[in-house]
């Protein structure tokens, strides 16, 4: 667990050789994210926002991004606005969906065409769906997140993302195989030329499992990295490494995947964490695009 505050400092000082200098921390005029640097020309835009400096209270101090756990309509509608301001977005201009912990795609590029739902701040509700794929310039794809791990497929050369929401439920359920195929068929990429970028996730440390689970997850994934069991009396899952492991098996090279590799439930000063509160909380949100 962490006690003292957190600085940018204390994300590249961790002695972990996992591309770590990729991500920037900022504060803007008190709004906090992470700002991946990995492509400068590209035109890309990845952030993951934190918990700091919204409006929002209680359970969901404070800057909440869901609006749907509960939360005061008018603090998300205030603290979207905070944090789209921070980081040079137009709420017109980013999409959302409705998470369910599938295996489905959504297609962000005819949206403006094509308009789903509007969200109570005017950003666009596309659809249901655990994955985002974005190529046209301008248009960010955002999805919320407690623990569940973000994951975004990058094809530099043709400008395509693809955001995705890869929870325990999503894994298990084949988010991340599924993803990266249709990326892959989408995008025109060979796996070696896609980059990875893992966001905040709980990691094992904190997110013990019943045996069933475990063991369900043993028997459809071997003895993958990630599942974590001390003397059959003690299991736990680490979902980032299971993802690591899952992209790699498919063709990913591992220098290609950039991991923030910050727990959720850990870093209680950035974070909001389903588990750690024992379910209600405020949503951190990825928000991935390209820049027009």
């Amino acid at each position: 667990m962490i006690s003292q505050p957190f600085s940018g400092n204390n994300l590249i000082n961790t002695g972990k050789p996992s591309n770590k200098n990729k991500f920037k921390f900022i504060n803007d005029s008190g709004i906090e994210y992470f700002l991946w640097k990995g492509v400068e020309d590209a035109g890309l835009m990845v952030v993951f926002s934190t918990r700091e400096s919204g409006v929002s209270t209680g359970e969901y101090r404070s800057l909440n991004l869901g609006f749907m756990v509960g939360d005061n309509e008018q603090s998300v509608r205030a603290n979207r606005l905070r944090f789209f301001t921070a980081v040079g977005v137009k709420t017109k201009d980013v999409v959302t969906a409705t998470q369910v912990h599938g295996t489905d795609i959504l297609n962000a590029g005819g949206f403006k065409d094509s308009p789903g739902k509007l969200n109570p701040d005017g950003s666009v509700n596309i659809g249901t769906g655990d994955a985002i794929l974005c190529q046209k310039p301008g248009v960010f794809a955002m999805m919320f997140y407690a623990d569940c791990l973000p994951i975004i497929l990058i094809n530099p050369g043709k400008k395509g993302a693809m955001l995705l929401h890869a929870g325990r439920s999503g894994t298990y359920n084949g988010i991340t195989s599924t993803a990266l195929s249709a990326f892959l068929k989408r995008t025109g990429a060979e796996p070696d030329e896609v980059i990875v970028i893992l966001g905040p996730r709980i990691n094992e440390c904190c997110y013990a499992v019943s045996r069933d689970i475990f063991e369900s997850f043993h028997s459809k994934f071997g003895d993958i990295d990630g599942l974590c069991d001390v003397d059959g009396a003690i299991f736990s899952l680490d979902i980032g490494k299971i993802n690591k492991s899952l992209l790699i098996s498919m063709g990913i090279t591992k220098n290609n995947i950039y991991d923030l590799d910050l727990c959720t439930s850990c870093h209680g000063e950035l974070f909001f964490s389903h588990r750690r509160t024992g379910g209600t909380t405020g949503r951190q949100c990825a928000l991935v695009g390209f820049v027009e």
